[in-house]
């Protein structure tokens, strides 16, 4: 084998030891990393529960009668106002209370719905809970409490804007 053979394999060998020491360290980096990483589980129920509720046709979103297809952030009005979210919702979570306020595009409220497993589902139930905010100890919610969902508000065939609050608790 010549010299320069013999140089070029030894500088290969070295730059590929170097590129596998890299790639060693820095999966051992990632997976320190996220080993110890937490995950507020209480967070991510409530975002859970309060996605499904926007997206669902058997809770808010409009579904089309012909296709069956439902419209997330579409809601028709009449159906949103006979739900019973505690009959709706099936969990067999007991610590999640929500209270759903829809309102008009000039921040009009039209109607509430709450969300209290095994209880009343009533304004005085909510803000029982509501008040252990500000005991964090106590409580879990979302940091940006209420969430603001846009939507779109379905009326006798009509549709005009409006927006859905929701007000999500995890009782710890």
């Amino acid at each position: 084998m010549s010299d320069d053979a013999l140089l070029y394999d030894q500088t290969m060998y070295i730059i590929k030891m170097i590129f596998l020491a890299a790639t060693v360290i820095t999966i051992v980096v990632l997976t320190y990393v996220f080993s110890f990483q937490t995950i507020k589980t209480d967070v991510l129920e409530i975002q859970t529960l309060i996605e499904e509720t926007y997206s669902s046709p058997q809770v808010f979103a409009y579904q089309d009668t012909l296709t069956k297809r439902a419209y997330p952030g579409i809601i028709d009005l009449e159906k949103f106002k006979t739900l019973n979210l505690n009959e709706i919702i099936q969990t067999n979570r007991n610590d999640i209370i929500m209270k759903v306020r829809l309102l008009d595009d000039a921040s009009e409220e039209v109607t509430i719905k709450y969300f209290i497993p095994t209880k009343e589902p009533t304004a005085e139930v909510f803000q029982i809970a509501e008040t252990l905010i500000k005991y964090p100890e106590r409580t879990t919610t979302l940091t940006d409490y209420p969430l603001l969902k846009p939507v779109t508000i379905l009326k006798d065939g009509e549709m005009k804007r409006g927006t859905l609050e929701f007000y999500a608790i995890k009782q710890k």
